[in-house]
């Protein structure tokens, strides 16, 4: 049942690719919201009932890599390479710079460290595209922001994983309060983005302003861990 969790992602996907062809954008990024809620959750699952001793010949982190390149790679690379979010002459060469530059992510061994970071840019397209669709930046902008990530995706720069930050090897003792705190605010920022979605288009400053300020703080975060260790 958990496994079967996990491969839900993958429907998920499926229908986000439907309304995204169709030019349903709202629709298609609240999918990617829940199987984001699910691949947050899964692993959890996983460990909490140790599905590795009850299936051990079935690997479940492959299926859940198989699962996130195609929900926060392969589909917001169609998106870009249909949509109008880069100019018409770039939208393959975007489009072609996720996938190449996730595949690479993905295909690393040590994409997530021993201490439970992401090492290079952890391929959060379908974040990414997601915010170029709220905030409506120039397509020039939006074009800087793939190439950015993309070549983020081969510097070995920690990233925080937000859900398992709290047994990062500094925060061995329980009781600190900083990753549960930062999980907090990870909960809030899914549910924040999830309310500008379902209200859109109408427009929340206030909302979408604190959303934005989570992202600095996930990004201001990431790097302390690079320069204090």
């Amino acid at each position: 049942m958990v496994h079967l969790f996990t491969a839900s992602g993958l429907i998920c996907g499926l229908l986000s690719l439907h309304y995204a062809l169709d030019a349903h954008y709202r629709e298609a990024f609240l999918l990617i919201l829940v199987s984001i809620a699910i691949d947050g959750v899964d692993g959890y699952f996983a460990r909490r009932f140790e599905v590795a001793q009850v299936l051990p010949e079935f690997d479940g982190a492959l299926l859940d890599n198989l699962v996130d390149y195609v929900n926060y790679a392969f589909v917001p690379a169609v998106m870009v390479y249909s949509g109008n979010f880069l100019a018409p002459d770039l939208r393959s060469t975007g489009a072609s710079a996720i996938l190449i530059a996730s595949a690479y992510q993905f295909s690393r061994k040590d994409a997530k460290t021993a201490d439970h970071f992401f090492l290079r840019f952890p391929s959060y397209w379908s974040i990414v595209v997601l915010y170029l669709f709220l905030v409506q930046t120039s397509t020039f902008t939006n074009a800087t922001l793939v190439g950015l990530f993309a070549l983020l995706s081969f510097v070995p720069i920690k990233y925080i994983y937000p859900t398992r930050f709290k047994e990062a090897a500094r925060f061995a003792d329980s009781s600190s309060w900083i990753p549960k705190l930062f999980l907090a605010l990870t909960f809030l920022w899914g549910g924040s983005l999830a309310i500008l979605l379902i209200r859109h288009p109408e427009e929340h400053p206030l909302i979408l302003g604190l959303n934005l300020g989570y992202l600095a703080i996930y990004f201001i975060a990431s790097l302390r861990e690079n320069i204090t260790r």
